[in-house]
C-alpha cells in the first residue's frame, strides 16, 4: 500500500479506506475476541461511528448487519480503486505500445527510403525501386527497430508483474 501511495496512485481521499481495512483485517487476523464487526470495531477507536457516517446504513436494522453492509460498500470502494490502479497501469503500456509503433515505423520508412535510394544511385536506372524491394527493406528495418522496443517493454513488464498489477 505504501508503494502505491508514493507513487501518487492512490487519491488521497482513498488511502483512509485501506487504512482502515487493514485495521479491521489485523483485529480479525490477531484479535481472538473479534469475533463479529461489533466486537472487532470495540478494538478499533472512533471506526465504527467513521463507518457508519460514511456509508449511511438504515439504523432499523441490527448493527451488524449495518456493519456488514457499510464494511462491503468499502470493500466495493476499495476493489473499484485498484481496478482503476490497474487500468491506468494497462493504458499507460498501451500508450506505450501505441508511440513505440509509430516511432518504430516512421523510423523504419526513413531507413527504408535511405537504403533504397542509395541502392538506386548506385544503379543505372536510379528513378525506379522496386515496391518489393521496398517492402524487404522496410521489416528488415522494423525488425531490427522491434528489438530494442520488445527488450524495453519485457522489462515494463517485469517491474509491473513484480508489484503484482499484472
Amino acid at each position: 500500500m505504501n508503494l502505491l501511495i508514493d507513487m501518487k496512485l492512490i487519491e488521497n481521499k482513498d488511502i483512509w479506506k485501506l487504512e482502515f481495512f487493514m485495521a479491521l483485517r489485523n483485529q480479525f487476523m490477531h484479535n481472538i475476541y473479534a469475533t463479529t464487526l461489533v466486537k472487532c470495531f470495540k478494538f478499533l477507536d472512533g471506526s465504527q461511528k467513521k463507518i457508519l457516517q460514511n456509508y449511511p446504513q438504515n439504523t432499523t436494522l441490527e448493527l451488524e448487519v449495518q456493519l456488514y453492509k457499510a464494511v462491503s460498500r468499502l470493500c466495493d470502494d476499495i476493489l473499484k480503486s485498484f481496478l482503476d490502479i490497474a487500468m491506468g497501469v494497462f493504458k499507460d503500456r498501451e500508450n506505450k505500445r501505441d508511440n513505440s509503433e509509430n516511432r518504430i515505423y516512421k523510423t523504419a520508412n526513413k531507413h527504408t527510403l535511405e537504403i533504397l535510394t542509395n541502392n538506386a544511385l548506385k544503379t543505372q536506372t536510379p528513378d525506379l525501386i522496386s515496391l518489393k524491394e521496398y517492402h524487404r527493406t522496410l521489416n528488415e528495418q522494423i525488425k531490427l527497430l522491434t528489438k530494442d522496443v520488445k527488450e524495453e517493454l519485457s522489462d515494463i513488464q517485469l517491474i509491473i508483474s513484480a508489484y503484482g498489477f499484472i
